[in-house]
């Protein structure tokens, strides 16, 4: 499909409609709809339109504010990463599929779910997924980004340039930097899986190391963005369960709008220590261990009850 459409998130999406029609084709009660099926390549249609939008509106770029941030550290990690890949190329190709075909792995939990846990878990993890798309493009426009590859085109991923912090104009192309949606998707595939084999979470867990590393290391995304989807990630999912004024939704999103606004206004305060930017992102990814969601009325697990399969299987807390 990646030869017919020239696009490999494109092809990917229409893989995942294949999937389901193939699903429902093999099994007729399955609750596969036309809607669900016709939904990844729609989506990827329109969110592709969003981005174009972004270009438009958005020609000068925050690229140099985030490649100073990721420097703090020390090093550029999307530069590394890319070489690491360009060094080994079954990890390239590894770390591209996983990347690629990330729609078609979610198509494959929706089913999964529909299969062991209920067609409502199902359908609230597909919802979970677009709240979190909604949410992450209304982002790109706060803090538009077009990544290295596309910043520093002619030195990534080889050489790391000395940039001034200053805004800068970039051609037509996407700005879908900060936060990582495929960091989002990832962490939303592995909180609302049900309970797995052994070899089947670990081949899960792989699959997400490997798109995790492609989207540092592929030349759209510094790693500032991979961190800050973390805490994006956990007020979505607050957010999404209406939990307004919970610790978790609270916390969360204060986390997301210190960092847009520390990345915007005080890049130099990443400058003072190499202290700063690890405590920071220690802080932001440990942060959500205080904020861990409760149980209560809604989503607390039920009794086991008798599937139409003839088993007895327990009702998961909703993702």
């Amino acid at each position: 499909m990646e030869i017919l459409t020239g696009n490999p998130f494109f092809a990917s999406c229409l893989a995942s409609s294949v999937l389901m029609l193939v699903w429902k084709l093999a099994n007729k009660s399955a609750p596969v709809d036309w809607p669900q099926m016709l939904f990844p390549p729609l989506w990827s249609i329109g969110s592709t339109f969003i981005l174009g939008i972004s270009a438009s509106l958005l020609p000068m770029t925050l690229d140099r504010y985030l490649y100073a941030v990721d420097g703090s550290f020390g090093f550029q990690a999307s530069f590394l990463g890319a070489q690491l890949l360009l060094a080994h190329p079954w990890l390239l190709h590894t770390c591209a599929i996983c990347y690629f075909n990330l729609p078609i792995a979610m198509t494959l939990m929706y089913l999964v779910l529909q299969r062991r846990a209920n067609e409502h878990e199902a359908n609230r993890f597909i919802q979970f997924a677009i709240y979190l798309a909604i949410a992450g493009t209304s982002l790109y426009f706060a803090c538009p980004a077009v990544g290295p590859g596309g910043a520093f085109h002619a030195d990534f991923p080889y050489k790391t340039p000395h940039a001034t912090v200053v805004w800068v104009a970039m051609p037509l192309a996407a700005r879908n930097c900060m936060p990582s949606m495929h960091t989002a998707w990832i962490l939303c595939l592995l909180w609302c899986a049900p309970s797995m084999s052994r070899w089947l979470r670990a081949i899960l867990w792989a699959f997400a190391g490997f798109t995790l590393l492609y989207a540092l290391s592929a030349g759209g995304h510094y790693l500032v963005d991979l961190v800050v989807a973390v805490p994006f990630t956990l007020a979505v999912r607050s957010a999404f369960r209406r939990e307004w004024k919970s610790p978790g939704f609270v916390l969360n999103a204060a986390v997301v709008a210190f960092w847009f606004v520390v990345v915007r206004y005080g890049v130099g305060l990443f400058m003072l220590s190499p202290m700063v930017p690890y405590g920071l992102s220690i802080a932001t990814l440990v942060a959500p261990l205080w904020s861990r969601p409760r149980p209560n009325a809604q989503t607390a697990p039920s009794a086991a009850v008798p599937s139409k399969y003839g088993e007895s299987v327990v009702e998961r807390a909703p993702c």
